[in-house]
């Protein structure tokens, strides 16, 4: 059984609150736990 992190927020708060506080734990939780998260995207080469 797997399981994914979840960030919920209150309903309250103004969109762009809730975003910056959204990134800012996913940004921490990336860098505390990153084998949690898949395999790097490819990147495109011009």
């Amino acid at each position: 059984m797997s399981f994914k992190p979840v960030n919920i927020l209150a309903e309250d708060l103004p969109t762009g609150l809730k975003t910056n506080f959204a990134a800012v734990l996913g940004m921490s939780l990336g860098q505390c736990a990153p084998n949690w998260w898949g395999l790097r995207s490819p990147r495109r080469t011009a």
